[in-house]
């Protein structure tokens, strides 16, 4: 959005939508704790809006709300890591347990000298 007219009406407006003033989500825009998307405050910004106020209810500084939503991220990466690997895991475990399966019955067929 290149009009300021119009940037601050969808400010205003997504202050009402997560009800806070607009000059707190002026500061938090430009402290860099949220912003909006390309497409405008949608849902996604706006949840962080709303991430932030709940932060800030419990009393944290900027600096303070900037870290917590670092740790939030760093936490979302590192589960999708670990489901990642989870997968991988199951993966490997299925590969290994066909793999045995082969070699048990290798070793069964070479190990039949009554026939």
């Amino acid at each position: 959005m290149s009009d300021p007219a119009a940037e601050f009406q969808a400010l205003f407006r997504a202050a009402r939508v997560a009800s806070i003033e607009s000059r707190l989500l002026f500061e938090w825009l430009q402290a860099e704790l949220v912003a909006p998307s390309e497409a405008g405050w949608d849902e996604q910004a706006l949840e962080t809006v709303r991430r932030v106020r709940r932060l800030h209810d419990l009393g944290l500084n900027p600096e303070g709300i900037e870290v917590a939503l670092h740790m939030r991220e760093e936490i979302l990466r590192l589960r999708s890591e670990v489901e990642t690997l989870q997968r991988r895991l199951g993966e490997l475990q299925r590969s290994y347990e066909r793999e045995l399966a082969r070699l048990l019955r290798e070793i069964a067929f070479e190990g039949d000298w009554s026939t």
